[in-house]
């Protein structure tokens, strides 16, 4: 009984899976995940980082060593 039982949950999962409004939600999470890494990239600035973003304190780091 209880291996039927997880048969019927792991084929749920398959159909989930492949189901178009989970991959559309899917895409969203992946591009709203790309966004924030952008932001927290290129925009957010740290305190650690005499608050300036990572990519920007890589800019001046770079442009003093030139």
């Amino acid at each position: 009984m209880a291996e039927r039982q997880q048969l019927n949950l792991y084929g749920d999962d398959e159909a989930r899976l492949h189901h178009p409004y989970t991959q559309a939600r899917s895409t969203t999470a992946l591009r709203n995940l790309a966004i924030a890494f952008e932001h927290y990239n290129e925009q957010h600035p740290h305190s650690a980082l005499k608050y300036c973003s990572p990519r920007e304190l890589r800019r001046l780091a770079k442009a003093l060593t030139y």
